[in-house]
């Protein structure tokens, strides 16, 4: 959702059709702009004035002027580094954090892609990242049932909380910071 709560981005993907971005109005529920063959979008993020979209796909990040229709490669690549897992762009987007289905996270320059650092302590799939508001720190979620908060800087692990669902699906954080919630799927 955009700063001024007046666009969304939404993105999905299909085997057979690659994937998809959207955007909608949310005055007008329209869908405004659309992207198609994405194959392995992922983490789009908007930018401050709401008009470029950033994500990632199998072969790179990129930046997308919604508006003029312009999409700029940030970085190309066609490894499994890239697709075997998913990306998530810093709300400043100056990092990218990827999750690869190994259980390593990578922590990049959002500028210049490059590798910070790499967490590779976690023997389980990676499900979830999200960032904090304020661009301190990073929670991470897993197949093992366990939230973990990373400082971004260093990577050092600051805290677990978990183990009691066997997985979790999704990680968010409240726009204050001081709230994370999960979402599981339980095949109910």
């Amino acid at each position: 959702i955009s700063d001024d709560s007046s666009i969304l981005v939404s993105t999905s993907y299909n085997i057979q059709t690659g994937g998809m971005s959207l955007v909608w109005d949310l005055s007008t529920s329209e869908i405004i702009a659309t992207q198609e063959k994405l194959y392995g979008v992922g983490s789009p993020v908007l930018s401050s004035d709401g008009a470029v979209l950033f994500y990632t796909i199998q072969s790179g990040v990129y930046s997308w002027n919604f508006i003029t229709d312009v999409v700029v490669s940030i970085s190309e690549g066609t490894s499994c580094e890239l697709f075997c897992g998913f990306n998530v762009f810093s709300p400043d987007l100056s990092y990218i954090v990827h999750s690869g289905y190994f259980g390593d996270i990578v922590v990049k320059d959002g500028k210049t892609n490059q590798e910070i650092y790499t967490i590779d302590e976690i023997e389980y799939r990676i499900s979830g990242i999200a960032f904090s508001p304020d661009v301190t720190f990073f929670v991470s979620s897993s197949d093992d049932g366990v939230i973990r908060k990373w400082d971004l800087l260093t990577g050092e692990l600051l805290q677990s909380v978990g183990g009691y669902i066997r997985a979790i699906d999704t990680v968010d954080i409240s726009p204050d910071g001081s709230t994370v919630t999960v979402g599981v799927m339980t095949g109910e």
